[in-house]
């Protein structure tokens, strides 16, 4: 399994140095900042600026990362509503062209 698909199926969304390397079974360094480092410049992986680093120079990582997965939107919460009042309703939008006034928002 990749390492992407390891990060995606991890159930926290905060991990450590440690999980990272039993995660992708990385004991060494250079290793581990070569798998980290691709993800990071994707965007799946940030580091928490404040845990610090493991003191490397040469191979720095973050003693935390936070993981980013990115959200998938459902079509049907994007779509516009299809009926319409003149006032604003629950949803929040303005909705024109109905006789019924009390109606709730479907998304």
């Amino acid at each position: 399994m990749s390492y992407e698909k390891k990060l995606k199926a991890y159930k926290k969304r905060t991990i450590t140095k440690e999980e990272l390397e039993n995660l992708f079974s990385l004991t060494r360094d250079d290793l581990l900042f070569a798998a980290i480092e691709p993800l990071a410049e994707k965007g799946l992986l940030r580091p928490v600026k404040a845990s610090k680093t493991n003191g490397n120079i040469k191979y720095p990582i973050f003693l935390k990362y936070k993981i980013i997965v990115p959200e998938v939107r459902n079509r049907k919460k994007s779509r516009h509503c299809i009926h319409a009042c003149k006032k604003l309703d629950t949803c929040g939008r303005n909705h024109r062209n109905t006789k019924s006034t009390e109606h709730k928002c479907r998304l």
